[in-house]
């Protein structure tokens, strides 16, 4: 039986009157009967409100309450509530877990631990899984929660059972599954800057197979405004489909599938407005170029409701991803064994330039600012002793400037799963789960680093020779500034392969208590090579041929005080294989050089419990983590030497 045979959504900040009547009168004749199917359903929902939250953080179904982990779970209606359409909007709702995008890269991080795996080869400390797959790169981590049935915040090494590089923790999206019986949606979702969100869903039976089709769009004009190109920014112009089926083979053996992909086209990303309504009224040792700019460009007014940039070239963010997944499931009332196999493959690029403001802005204000006698004019500690204004980085011994990004990349990877297990089949009172893992990255990435500098010659020497210029840009009161560039490509490409073997077991000492303890095998390959270009030219390569391995373990135990409270008590460790850090031309001689692996060790004690008739729940934990291997590079752009702590 159906859940629902139609229903509309419809939300916005502003809501449209026109859009929300048309509508509700197109699901007006279905509505009635959904909402007859459903009183019984929202009845037995409401008793279950919160002993029914099942969870597969020990990969296998239990009630989250039951789980000693530190895990937050977001059901499909909590998802639908709270309008959480993406990893982003997850953050918002799950303490301990971060995210950031640089462009449509991924950037997660839980408890602290992220990383920012910009090169091949280079990978999380918190892992992203998609229905169980890791996904290995910051672009396939992207991920829109479109008719999900459930996300798992996992918290904590996960290294057992999920393997590497979830020393910090995992999450886990877990999309619906087709189901018997006729099931359609369609929601929208209309707002402010041309916000046009649409999704559709479609279930069907066809004899023993069950189909799924999602389909959605979402898409925006942007934030922000470039007057120099009249084009609106940081838009969104994404298109998605996933198509699922499950079927029933045989009694013993099921076959779920599922293809997905998905299309990004943005006219320029996330802008960053530097400045604030302190210039120019303020005392002058408050003045800034950033400040003085903004003031001059109207960017710092409170009551604005756009952000305005001022940038040469708009930018871009564009992504081309797609995969399968494919899992058979056969058991008996013994045991049961799980094939896993997927594969993900994508394209994505992006440029932005680092500065919001035209050259001839930056010219002008250069030049007044450096009147000593001008009444807004500070210390302005970002003027260069040769007079070149920059943004406090610098890089290969040049002058440091405003930094212009870049990124053209591909990567696929295959995995393959094989898990046995009697947990959740048997009643015996040693469960067990053991398996293998195996999976193979390869990934090729061409990475721009462009540094705008610019200086004042005849503040320096007017015999300053303007050839050396890429332009030179005459402010208004007739000085001429230098604008010069310095662009670094690195070419990096890199295939790991990673293989492992797991095992994790649960003793029923007593209805009450459980121990469980649990080891994982895992060994990495990574063959990687990075070239460096500086302004078209060769500036040096290397290669580097890692090999690592590592055993990572686990010790749970929990024991429930009532049938609404649960103890638990754990030890767990986690590892994430050495990786390539980015190198730049000052420093050829680190090229191919690896940084450390990291592994982490943490305790961590718990308390779950049900109050008040199970009106409240209450999960507390501590937790004290061990990391090593971390490591911090910094470039030092004079001798091009690279030093790295842990």
């Amino acid at each position: 039986m159906s859940r629902k045979v139609f229903t509309s959504k419809f939300s916005s900040r502003r809501t449209l009157m026109l859009a929300s009547l048309f509508l509700g009168s197109t699901a007006l004749s279905s509505a009635a009967y959904a909402q007859a199917e459903e009183v019984g359903q929202n009845e037995e929902a409401e008793d279950d409100a919160f002993n029914g939250i099942t969870v597969t953080a020990n990969r296998r179904e239990q009630s989250l309450q039951d789980v000693a982990i530190s895990v937050v779970a977001l059901g499909e209606e909590e998802l639908a509530k709270k309008q959480i359409v993406d990893l982003a909007s997850i953050e918002l709702n799950a303490p301990s877990f971060n995210f950031e995008q640089n462009a449509l890269k991924a950037r997660p991080a839980i408890r602290g631990f992220g990383g920012d795996p910009l090169a091949p080869g280079q990978e999380f400390l918190s892992g992203i899984f998609l229905d169980g797959i890791y996904q290995s790169t910051a672009a396939f981590a992207s991920i829109d929660a479109v008719d999900v049935g459930r996300v798992e915040v996992l918290r904590g090494p996960q290294g057992t059972l999920y393997g590497k590089n979830v020393v910090g923790g995992a999450v886990n999206i877990i999309p619906n599954k087709p189901v018997d019986g006729f099931e359609a949606s369609v929601k929208a979702t209309i707002g402010n800057f041309g916000r046009r969100d649409f999704e559709g869903v479609l279930n069907l039976s066809t004899g023993p197979i069950n189909h799924r089709l999602v389909a959605f769009t979402r898409d925006s004009s942007g934030s922000s405004v470039n007057p120099n190109t009249d084009t609106r920014l940081a838009d969104i112009n994404r298109t998605g489909v996933r198509y699922s089926l499950a079927a029933d083979i045989t009694d013993n053996l099921t076959w779920d599938f599922t293809f997905d992909a998905t299309t990004d086209d943005q006219a320029g990303r996330n802008v960053i407005i530097r400045g604030d309504t302190r210039t120019p009224g303020n005392p002058p040792d408050e003045a800034s170029i950033f400040d003085f700019l903004a003031a001059q460009t109207g960017q710092n007014v409170e009551s604005s409701d756009d952000f305005t940039v001022f940038n040469d070239d708009n930018g871009f963010a564009r992504r081309d991803v797609f995969g399968f997944r494919s899992e058979l499931n056969w058991s008996n009332d013994t045991f049961g064994i799980v094939y896993l196999a997927a594969y993900r493959e994508i394209e994505d690029a992006f440029f932005d330039e680092g500065r919001q403001f035209s050259n001839q802005q930056v010219a002008d204000a250069i030049v007044f600012l450096q009147n000593p006698d001008d009444a807004v004019r500070g210390p302005f500690d970002q003027l260069q002793p040769n007079g070149s204004f920059a943004t406090n980085s610098s890089i290969a011994g040049q002058p440091p400037g405003f930094l212009n990004l870049g990124d053209d990349a591909e990567a696929n990877q295959w995995s393959h799963e094989v898990r046995i297990s009697n947990a959740g089949i048997s009643d015996d009172v040693v469960t067990w789960t053991v398996g293998g893992f195996a999976s193979r990255e390869s990934g090729v990435n061409a990475f721009l680093l462009g540094i705008d500098n610019f200086s004042t010659p005849l503040a320096v020497d007017p015999g300053f020779d303007l050839s050396t210029c890429t332009e030179v840009i005459t402010a208004n009161d007739g000085t001429p500034v230098c604008f010069s560039r310095l662009n670094l490509i690195r070419s990096a490409d890199n295939v790991t392969n990673d293989l492992a073997f797991f095992g994790d077991v649960t003793w029923r000492v007593t209805d009450t208590l459980n121990l469980t303890g649990g080891l994982r095998w895992t060994t990495n390959e990574k063959d990687f090579t990075q070239t460096n270009f500086v302004n078209g030219g060769f500036a040096g390569t290397g290669d580097a041929d890692i090999r690592n391995s590592d055993v990572t373990w686990r010790l749970v135990a929990d024991f429930k005080v009532t049938p609404d409270i649960l103890l638990y008590a754990s030890a767990a460790t986690g590892f994430a294989p050495a990786g390539i850090p980015s190198v730049p031309v000052g420093a050829v001689g680190q090229l191919g050089t690896p940084d450390a692996n990291v592994t982490s060790q943490s305790f961590e004690f718990g308390w779950k419990a049900n109050l008040f008739e199970d009106y409240t729940r209450l999960n507390v934990n501590f937790f004290r983590s061990d990391f090593e291997g971390l490591s911090a590079t910094q470039f030092n752009g004079v001798e091009g030497v690279v030093a790295t702590s842990e």
